[in-house]
């Protein structure tokens, strides 16, 4: 009957791993499509891997505890002919088994990934794929929209009393702006680092009490 593998699927843009933390199925249970077999974890949610057709659990080849690259064979389903055409998944006809070996010491090999030719290779290190922009021009972006608001803290610092604070922004302006145009902190690396405020944290200290919010262009989310 052909075999039709569980995978591990694709779980996030940057994605590139996830741990099994239960198994819901034993060999030779019966599942249905889409239905949950495996439950995986990423670092930043849990989810699970479901099945592509009707069929029964011939194969687990992973164990719980352990961290699996997407892409990895978790498992293999044996299905109907009828089942896999109707899923238009290609499965793999049962295999004859191989001749025994001639040398008495060989390993059988642990399949984890499938080929185009029917076999198994060992894994290989997945690296992440991130869409859109790389981190570094990212973090980039925000740091330059940071050092745009430093003169404002700067100013509300010195309503609020904080001297120190406002040197310290304004400081830091300095350096950002003429060593990257802002796009990158070097001033908390020297020691400046970054003191949040804004003019509604300076009315509140001088007893006004807080207004509508609103989201000022550039500036960011306020109130009156």
């Amino acid at each position: 009957m052909p075999e039709v593998p569980i995978l591990m699927p694709q779980l996030g843009e940057s994605i590139a791993e996830a741990t099994i933390i239960r198994l819901n199925v034993t060999v030779g249970d019966q599942v249905v499509a889409d239905q949950e077999v495996i439950e995986v974890e990423t670092n930043k949610a849990t989810m699970g891997v479901t099945t592509l057709c009707n069929g029964t659990v011939k194969q687990l080849l992973v164990e719980e505890g352990v961290s699996y690259p997407v892409g990895t064979v978790l498992g293999l389903l044996e299905v109907s002919e009828e089942e896999a055409e109707r899923t238009g998944v290609q499965g793999n006809d049962q295999a004859t088994p191989p001749e025994a070996s001639s040398h008495d010491d060989a390993e059988e090999p642990k399949p984890h990934f499938a080929t185009p030719e029917g076999g198994a290779h060992e894994p290989r290190p997945v690296e992440p794929s991130i869409r859109g922009l790389a981190q570094p021009v990212e973090k980039g972006v925000s740091n330059f929209f940071s050092n745009l608001k430093e003169p404002i803290r700067t100013i509300s610092f010195i309503f609020q009393g904080e001297f120190y604070k406002s040197l310290n922004s304004i400081g830091r302006f300095t350096i950002n702006s003429l060593t990257s145009l802002g796009t990158f902190d070097l001033a908390s690396r020297v020691g400046m680092e970054k003191n949040e405020t804004d003019f509604g944290i300076t009315l509140a200290k001088g007893g006004v009490s807080s207004g509508p919010y609103i989201v000022i262009p550039i500036i960011g989310p306020s109130n009156l």
